[in-house]
């Protein structure tokens, strides 16, 4: 599977109001703010604090 990082957007998965589940365990996918892109989290991350799309912004890989 290819790397994906902190704000990275997938195309539309039939976008779902709770977390999708993508092939790697490690990667949560949330909607985007758009409801077409998808933002990557990881579990870590995510169990720090409960990102919501918009706190995500413009945070993307370096």
């Amino acid at each position: 599977m290819a790397d994906y990082f902190l704000g990275d957007t997938l195309s539309p998965l039939g976008m779902r109001k709770s977390f999708l589940q993508v092939e790697d365990e490690n990667l949560i996918i949330l909607p985007g703010e758009d409801c077409v892109k998808c933002l990557i989290i990881t579990p870590r991350i995510a169990a720090k604090r409960r990102f919501m799309p918009h706190d995500l912004g413009s945070q993307t890989r370096e």
